[in-house]
């Protein structure tokens, strides 16, 4: 029973535990190499606010073949990243004008986010 209890915890990893030394000679421990700075979780977040806006104006202002496009570059909804090239070979288009449809469609998220923005702020201004 005991070495089978041993068996198990083997494969456990508690974040406390040292598995490293940096160069001075201290140890490294799980939880240190896990922690993130501030800095970048703050980025993190506004990464996502990002993308939840996106999200919110992509079908309104976004014809469908902008909207595949869209998403298959950036990888979002669940779709896998893909080139400009694998796109214009799937939809028998060029590649110059995936490039095209792609800025078009960027421009009109930003403008649809942007006014979304402003209203907000005027808003702000107002009360």
């Amino acid at each position: 029973m005991h070495l089978r209890k041993i068996k198990k915890q083997k494969e456990e990893v508690l974040m406390q535990d040292c598995y490293s030394q940096d160069k001075d000679g201290n140890e490294l421990t799980l939880m240190d190499t896990i922690i993130v700075d501030a800095k970048d979780l703050s980025d993190i977040a506004y990464d996502n606010i990002n993308l939840n806006k996106v999200k919110e104006f992509f079908g309104q202002v976004l014809t469908e073949e902008e909207q595949y496009i869209i998403k298959k570059r950036f990888g979002i909804f669940g779709c896998e990243r893909k080139t400009q090239f694998d796109i214009a070979e799937k939809l028998n288009i060029s590649r110059s004008y995936v490039s095209r449809i792609e800025a078009r469609a960027l421009k009109k998220l930003r403008k649809a986010i942007q006014s979304t923005e402003d209203k907000k702020n005027i808003g702000k201004r107002l009360t």
